[in-house]
């Protein structure tokens, strides 16, 4: 859409990163304000989930350290959802050879990256700081938006889930805007 402007003399281009990042955190409250998430319940196991999905990912790269989290986030937005899971089949050896299924998911994240990088809407609309991500956090992406939306709905502080796998082992589900539910803490 932004390109066709663009050709249509109605942007001009290139659009700073600040401007960007403005654009995205719209699209993300007009997103987070339709279903499923419009429904609290909803957005609240899903703001969950992704605390779960990013904390599992900056655990298992670097246990005990602070890690950039520029290169998730080019994961979340850049690469498809495939790679994800090429991802934590990877990590858990799930089918062959670990080795090689770790080297196979960063050769297709780095053509991901490179293919972004290329792109040419990338490239007019918003010049030379498309070859990074604009994303610098994983805050950008969905945290951030995410917890404005839930203070917005007065869904803050809000309890833990519980989710039981087999023979009734409890994993708990939160973020850091939980209060306990049953003794339990996030």
């Amino acid at each position: 859409m932004l390109l066709r402007e663009h050709e249509a003399g109605r942007l001009s281009v290139p659009i700073p990163v600040e401007t960007r990042r403005r654009m995205y955190r719209d699209l993300q409250t007009r997103i987070l304000q339709a279903p499923p998430f419009n429904n609290t319940a909803a957005l609240v196991a899903t703001h969950h989930c992704m605390h779960l999905l990013v904390s599992y990912i900056r655990y298992t790269m670097a246990p005990e350290a602070e890690i950039d989290d520029s290169w998730i986030s080019s994961l979340l937005t850049v690469s498809p959802f495939t790679r994800i899971v090429e991802f934590f089949s990877a990590e858990i050896g799930d089918g062959g050879n670990q080795r090689m299924q770790r080297k196979d998911f960063m050769y297709n994240f780095y053509r991901d990256t490179t293919a972004y990088e290329k792109d040419r809407m990338n490239s007019v609309i918003f010049g030379r700081s498309s070859q990074r991500n604009s994303h610098s956090s994983v805050r950008d992406l969905w945290f951030d938006a995410a917890s404005r939306e839930l203070e917005t709905r007065h869904a803050m502080p809000h309890d833990v889930e519980i989710g039981w796998t087999w023979n009734g082992i409890p994993i708990l589900f939160g973020c850091h805007d939980c209060r306990s539910t049953s003794g339990w803490r996030a």
